[in-house]
């Protein structure tokens, strides 16, 4: 398994660009046009993605726009935070991650080198 570090304050602000970028691209107008259609329900949207759960709360006008945007980037870290704390934790699978800094400049060359061996490593099985 193939892990990725990368500094917190990084990913929190990829994170708020991932979201930027799903938003910019209408992810909202989709969703709306989907209820309206009854395509999807708001009981169907909870039980999705974090994104859609809030989305679905945003045109149910149960929160602001403000505050969906606050709310979805700190759920979204909060996540993240917690996926990466079940891979550090799970003792099935922790001693089998390879774990590559993302501030190493040469962090894919080490994975490949990493897949490389493994490959060659997998042959003999």
């Amino acid at each position: 398994i193939i892990g990725l570090n990368t500094d917190y304050e990084v990913l929190k602000d990829r994170i708020q660009k991932r979201i930027d970028k799903r938003l910019d691209n209408g992810m909202i107008e989709e969703v709306s046009t989907l209820l309206a259609e009854e395509k999807i329900s708001h009981e169907r949207l909870q039980k999705l993605g974090l994104e859609y759960k809030f989305i679905s709360d945003l045109l149910a006008e149960q929160i602001t726009l403000a505050e969906f945007k606050e709310q979805l980037y700190f759920a979204i870290c909060h996540y993240a935070k917690r996926q990466k704390t079940w891979f550090y934790n799970n003792k099935n699978i922790k001693d089998r991650i390879y774990w590559y800094n993302t501030a190493d400049t040469d962090y894919i060359e080490h994975i490949k080198t990493t897949l490389e061996a493994f490959t060659r490593d997998d042959t003999t099985r």
